[in-house]
């Protein structure tokens, strides 16, 4: 799997395109690792500043097939780096804020 070191999983997400930054071409995934209250989410800005770094449950934009009940990160990688069904709502961007 791309970017597991260890027992992490270290990616990268453009939040508003939906896609894995430096994917490998050709590669596909269906991710669905348990993280449970171990996860560490940092946001970036463009410029790459840390604006906010948030430990514990997988926050909802990154299970993006609702069975992950805050304990696993679920998403499916195309060949191009894009999560597949990826969607962003409002309420889950206030999430990764707070």
């Amino acid at each position: 799997m791309p970017f597991v070191i260890g027992r992490r999983w270290l990616i990268e997400v453009d939040i508003k395109k939906g896609c894995a930054l430096n994917w490998p071409k050709a590669v596909r995934a269906r991710v669905n690792y348990k993280v449970c209250d171990e996860g560490i989410y940092r946001i970036y800005d463009s410029n790459k500043k840390l604006i906010k770094e948030k430990e514990g449950y997988v926050p909802d934009i990154f299970s993006q097939d609702d069975t992950s009940f805050g304990d696993y990160v679920c998403m499916s990688i195309d060949d191009e780096g894009l999560i597949q069904n990826w969607e962003v709502t409002n309420a889950m961007l206030e999430d990764l804020l707070s």
